[in-house]
């Protein structure tokens, strides 16, 4: 997680001693002390010792706090230990007065099921620790933004490509660019014609659809001299 969130730019802020004094009483002795904190297995199944613990690490100077669990499929066999970190990761957001997220390794690690449970708990599920740490930058950034004013709003809207690939510079207030949908359609478009199934079922590849004029296939509508089906 560490490795990730540094390439994502998410920051790791180091533990003060108050949150270190309370996951050392919540850990006990033999476990290493760090944000991000691999508790070990040391408190897996009681729940007033991981809320304990969620609770501590949340103390700090933290806009979220994160919970990294795999749940097991439910259509195998029941895992009531992983419900509890639901329940402990909902009671150290009420003390604590932070968000709190569960964060799965693998996309597939929390289960639509699971997603629903920990809604209803108000902590927010997120799939995938690549995708759910780009998401908390995304989301910093912009809370950041919105913090900062006006000032540090963007100058100009962020338009689609029109259909000379540039971007429309039109940005008054009122006046909503006209090349987004264009763009949509050119590229609809373009994706139609770069592949077509001729009768006698021969595919080929081109990356210059055109239409029929002068020096050009009349049959497929490709430049004559490339690649085509007849």
């Amino acid at each position: 997680m560490a490795d990730i969130g540094e390439r994502r730019g998410v920051e790791f802020p180091a533990l003060g001693p108050a949150q270190s004094e309370g996951l050392r009483a919540a850990l006990g002795p033999k476990v290493a002390l760090a944000n991000p904190l691999d508790y070990n297995t040391y408190i897996w199944g009681d729940e007033a010792a991981l809320a304990a613990c969620f609770t501590a690490l949340c103390q700090g100077d933290i806009a979220l706090g994160c919970v990294v669990v795999d749940f097991p499929r439910s259509d195998r066999f029941e895992a009531p230990d992983y419900d509890m970190v639901i329940r402990a990761a909902k009671l150290a957001g009420e003390v604590a007065g932070k968000p709190m997220a569960l964060v799965s390794l693998l996309a597939e690690g929390l289960s639509e099921d699971v997603a629903d449970r920990a809604i209803s708990a108000g902590v927010v599920p997120l799939c995938g620790m690549g995708e759910a740490l780009g998401a908390i930058r995304a989301a910093a950034d912009v809370a950041t933004a919105r913090n900062s004013g006006p000032a540090a709003a963007p100058s100009r809207p962020i338009l689609l490509p029109g259909p000379d690939g540039r971007s429309s510079q039109r940005t008054r207030r009122g006046s909503a660019p006209s090349t987004a949908m264009s763009a949509i359609r050119t590229a609809s478009l373009r994706r139609r014609q770069r592949w077509r199934m001729p009768s006698a079922g021969r595919i080929s590849w081109s990356t210059m659809p055109a239409s029929c004029g002068p020096g050009r296939c009349g049959t497929c509508r490709w430049p004559t001299g490339r690649r085509c089906w007849r």
